[in-house]
């Protein structure tokens, strides 16, 4: 019987078995799956246990114990021909509080301002718009109620702006200001 090596990326299509050449065992073996995993039923897991695709077509699959059992839900739907990702329960993201001067990162999404223990103004720079990802985002806001007394200043990259302006000034009690990028060199007020 020959046998054939699949190295690299490739499609393998319609009903397909893996037999071990020495016990005749049916087996599968793979470094990852990729799809939705609806089709995966009878794998062994690397932990021994059984993998089976959950949830309808779409649906993220996720490794959800050391069993290797997989699981999907309805709530985190990726639809590949739009592309479209649907979230149907609660999001969250990163929320970073501060009450200084501060160099934002990629990291963060959520800047909470806590004006009400400020002594004076504070700066929030942004990174240069080249580090992050085109339509990365920020959210920033006064939580302390005390922006018209001192107040919060967004500033980017030299060389680079938001809205046309090299900063944004937060100057009203409770004000915020949501900012995206372009990836390059441009933030956005939105």
């Amino acid at each position: 019987m020959a046998y054939k090596y699949i190295k690299g990326k490739n499609k393998i299509r319609g009903e397909q078995t893996f037999v071990d050449n020495v016990s005749g065992s049916t087996y599968i073996s793979a470094s990852y799956f990729v799809g939705d995993g609806s089709l995966l039923t009878n794998v062994s897991g690397a932990g021994g246990g059984t993998a089976t695709g959950q949830g309808p077509t779409g649906s993220l699959q996720f490794k959800s114990g050391s069993s290797g059992a997989i699981s999907g839900s309805s709530d985190l739907i990726f639809d590949h021909t739009i592309p479209k990702f649907t979230v149907n329960s609660g999001f969250v993201v990163s929320r970073t509080s501060v009450s200084g001067n501060i160099s934002l990162t990629a990291a963060q999404h959520i800047i909470g301002v806590n004006t009400a223990v400020l002594t004076g103004n504070v700066t929030l720079s942004l990174p240069n718009a080249s580090s992050l990802s085109n339509g990365q985002m920020y959210i920033i806001k006064d939580e302390g109620g005390e922006a018209d007394t001192y107040n919060i200043i967004i500033s980017c990259s030299s060389g680079q702006t938001i809205d046309g302006g090299s900063t944004v000034t937060l100057e009203s009690p409770y004000a915020a200001v949501n900012v995206y990028c372009n990836g390059n060199d441009k933030y956005f007020i939105y």
